[in-house]
């Protein structure tokens, strides 16, 4: 769940900072810059899809990149690894 809908709907929140959170909005919003860049296939849902298998091999070298530059961040933070993939996944 975003951070601000948290906080705006006084959900509990949960223990990471906001600077967490922001880390994987940076996450998502530059593979998915990336994404746009490179691939020519669809947009489905709000993202686009690559065509080619070489676009499916660059996004996902770009994303493991993008990936481990930012989980260095969030260990700096105090974040583990497995929590840092959590945040990932839950603002996908």
């Amino acid at each position: 769940m975003n951070y601000f809908m948290s906080e705006y709907q006084s959900e509990p929140c949960s223990r990471f900072s906001k600077e967490a959170y922001d880390l994987a909005e940076e996450y998502h919003r530059r593979t998915e810059e990336y994404d746009r860049k490179v691939c020519t296939g669809p947009i489905v849902n709000g993202s686009i899809r690559p065509a080619t298998g070489d676009e499916i091999a660059s996004i996902g070298i770009h994303a493991r990149y993008v990936y481990q530059e930012i989980l260095r961040k969030a260990v700096a933070l105090g974040i583990t690894p497995k929590e840092f993939h959590r945040l990932i996944v839950s603002e996908a």
